[in-house]
């Protein structure tokens, strides 16, 4: 494996996550793929977040901690990251979630091996306290476009993007599912397919509040991406009955699978 040519850009939005970015930032540092750029972007933080990131920026210099003028929501988070991002591939996580250690190496080589350029991987649901639920999403090998529509199930934090079908592909604004709406125009405009790791590497947290615990808002959400994508009125709903079932699904059981 070259790594120069496998520098791999991982971006954190980081808002009032005192509480849980250490672990984050842990997950992230001590990943047995080394190569990496860390760009952790504080949206104006009114916590200790700030301090915690220079404290770990002072430690490794692998990290660099970018600071938004004024608050403007995970998307122009993500974003403003994008910008400065210089590797081959974009890993994402949020600033609640955690990697196992070998997440990266192994999807990385999943990758250059099989040349894909967009992948995700299996998720265990944890706790406030980061204590299993007893609850896990098992992920399908892959997903085209249509079948997306039916649930977004790339779970952000699990997802690798190859930086050169990116192009001008940036994340909608937050009123939105910024995400779902990202990998719908990847999958619609630069791949056919994304591609899954089937084996759980991603410790998802659930806290009270996420977009994912409020299921009304959700479904509002996706709605609206519906909209956007200017999919007609009935298979809206068509696309949206299949969303439903699928959700109670993914959280309830104890191995979702789509």
């Amino acid at each position: 494996m070259d790594n120069k040519e496998s520098l791999v850009s991982v971006i954190v939005p980081v808002y009032n996550a005192e509480k849980y970015i250490k672990y984050t930032l842990d997950s992230i540092i001590n990943q047995t793929y080394r190569n990496l750029e860390i760009l952790c972007v504080n949206d104006c933080s009114s916590d200790n977040s700030f301090e915690i990131l220079k404290d770990y920026e002072k430690k490794d210099d692998r990290i660099k901690v970018l600071n938004n003028k004024v608050n403007s929501g995970v998307a122009i988070t993500r974003n403003n990251a994008l910008k400065m991002a210089k590797g081959k591939f974009i890993a994402f996580i949020d600033a609640d979630d955690i990697w196992h250690l070998d997440k990266l190496e192994k999807q990385i080589k999943f990758m250059l091996d099989n040349s894909f350029k967009l992948t995700y991987t299996s998720v265990q649901f944890i706790n406030n306290n980061g204590i299993p639920t007893g609850s896990s999403f098992i992920v399908p090998k892959e997903v085209t476009y249509k079948e997306l529509l039916k649930q977004n199930i790339i779970t952000l934090s699990s997802s690798v993007v190859s930086k050169e079908i990116l192009k001008d592909k940036t994340f909608h604004n937050d009123e939105l599912h910024e995400d779902f709406i990202f990998w719908l125009e990847l999958l619609r405009d630069e791949v056919e397919k994304a591609h899954a790791l089937e084996e759980i590497l991603v410790d998802y947290r659930l806290t009270e509040g996420s977009k994912s615990r409020n299921k009304f808002k959700s479904l509002k959400m996706t709605y609206k991406t519906y909209k956007h994508f200017r999919i007609n009125f009935i298979k809206r709903y068509y696309y949206l009955f299949h969303y439903i079932i699928r959700g109670l699904r993914k959280y309830k059981s104890k191995k979702g699978n789509s």
